[in-house]
């Protein structure tokens, strides 16, 4: 919000980013102020010329700082070493797909989307060559992507009884979060059960009998969960969400 001759307006935002080298550039300022060092002048300009620079991490540096984050999840959570260049390679195409989509795409979330699910792809192409547990490797796609500075500083904000800005970050959090959850189960619905009936034929194939039947009981376990559920919830709508919209029609 600005104020100028007496008049405020509000001005729309479509970007955010956080840099810390600006917020600590910014606080060296409000030090050298406070200290006398910089009169108000010196401040306006110094604060103009920091809003022009743009710090940019080179991309390979990115990358790596990427796969780092990614693999450090399979031994913080599973302790598997096999899952770790599966998780890294997962989180390195979900990371790429994310900055390619959101310079090439306008739409909001739709950049989280694309990238949680190409990095769930992977992730699940990675699980068949090398990989152990699925869920981690796919928990170590979508991490680099988790708006973890926009939750802090929402909750940080909703404490500090700004609820404005508190509430609006964290809805934009949970849209983030949703989106990416949205990203993962795209690609899970339909590979999941692939993998499942794979990992049933490679026990057959290799003799490991009790493998595959612990497969082919937990996808019948599914299955008469699903069938379960479909009965119940014919039963209710019949014999009484029916009847109720009955009695509110008349």
């Amino acid at each position: 919000m600005k104020a100028e001759s007496g008049e405020a307006y509000f001005e729309r935002i479509d970007g955010r980013t956080f840099h810390l080298q600006h917020i600590c550039s910014i606080n060296q300022l409000s030090r050298d102020y406070v200290d006398g060092r910089m009169e108000l002048v010196d401040i306006h300009r110094e604060l103009l010329r920091v809003a022009k620079e743009q710090p940019k991490l080179a991309l390979w540096k990115r990358l790596c700082w990427t796969a780092c984050l990614s693999g450090s999840v399979m031994l913080i959570f599973g302790r598997v070493y096999q899952d770790v260049p599966a998780a890294m390679a997962a989180g390195i195409m979900a990371y790429l797909c994310y900055l390619f989509l959101s310079r090439a795409l306008k739409v909001p979330f739709l950049a989280e989307y694309g990238s949680a699910f190409l990095g769930g792809a992977v992730g699940c192409l990675m699980y068949m060559l090398i990989g152990v547990h699925l869920n981690l490797i796919m928990m170590g796609a979508v991490i680099p992507l988790v708006p973890g500075i926009a939750i802090t500083n929402a909750i940080r904000d909703m404490m500090a009884r700004h609820y404005l800005s508190g509430l609006m970050g964290a809805i934009e959090a949970i849209c983030i979060a949703g989106a990416l959850g949205a990203g993962i189960a795209c690609v899970s619905l339909p590979i999941v059960p692939g993998i499942t009936f794979y990992e049933a034929f490679r026990g057959l194939v290799t003799g490991n009998n009790g493998a595959a039947a612990v497969v082919f009981l937990q996808v019948a376990y599914g299955a008469a969960g699903i069938a379960c559920g479909m009965i119940i919830a014919e039963v209710l709508y019949r014999h009484t969400i029916r009847r109720i919209l009955h009695h509110c029609a008349r």
